[in-house]
């Protein structure tokens, strides 16, 4: 009663404007967004915060459909953790849910935050951040890449290290391989042979060995290796001749 048109926004909501001019989201359960305000559009959101548009700039409301940040942003993403990444033309930055801007538009690429960490890539370099917006990696990485565990794995110039979330070194990027078994053993190769260290990147067998297998079943590290034979002359032989 009293809608004037209902327009699907995501899987599962509505964007209802009523006769008045007024617009809210509706989702499967009922009014995500109640209809305060007339708006252009409203989209799915998160924490209680939701993308909207008005006069081709977009802002954010909050459940009641009052204006939590003002509409003067190009595009800003959902909320995640507290941030939201927004565009001004061909670059991204970052703001928190007061509006404050935590990164100003000059990133090529952000990912959305995870653990309180995200990843921002440049024209060249990819450099991991926190939700308070400071950057925990100052010199950047040709890639970065998020481990389930935790921490990631850096290349630089084919290298590979790894890093934990607070961006401290635990192994240095210097492997062309890394990886991890468990908490305690990390498989690294460098110039063809592969060794074993621990997560804070101490020597646990060295890196001398053609190949190495976890049998976890048997609690045993196989390991082989080329037998190079020893050549030992008799001295008392030599002598004698």
């Amino acid at each position: 009663v009293g809608m004037e048109s209902v327009e699907p926004v995501g899987e599962s909501f509505f964007n209802v404007k009523l006769r008045g001019g007024k617009t809210g989201l509706l989702g499967k359960d009922g009014w995500e967004v109640l209809p305060n305000l007339d708006l252009e559009k409203i989209f799915p959101g998160n924490e209680n915060l939701y993308s909207a548009i008005f006069e081709g700039k977009y802002g954010v409301v909050d459940p009641s459909g009052n204006w939590v940040i003002e509409p003067t942003f190009e595009e800003i993403a959902m909320f995640n953790e507290g941030i939201a990444v927004f565009k001004e033309g061909n670059q991204f930055g970052l703001l928190d849910a007061s509006g404050k801007i935590l990164q100003s538009p000059s990133w090529k690429k952000i990912m959305p935050f995870q653990n309180g960490t995200t990843i921002l890539t440049s024209d060249d370099k990819k450099f991991l951040i926190d939700t308070n917006g400071s950057i925990l990696t100052i010199v950047g990485f040709d890639e970065l890449f998020r481990l389930e565990e935790g921490g990631f794995l850096v290349e630089n110039e084919g290298e590979i290290g790894l890093i934990n979330k607070a961006g401290e070194e635990l192994i240095p990027s210097q492997f062309e391989l890394i990886q991890k078994e468990n908490e305690d053993y990390v498989l690294v190769k460098k110039d063809g042979l592969s060794g074993i260290v621990n997560q804070n990147g101490g020597m646990v067998l060295p890196i001398a060995y053609e190949q190495i297998l976890f049998d976890w079943d048997n609690q045993q590290i196989l390991v082989k290796n080329t037998y190079l034979p020893v050549v030992v002359q008799d001295s008392e032989k030599d002598k004698s001749r």
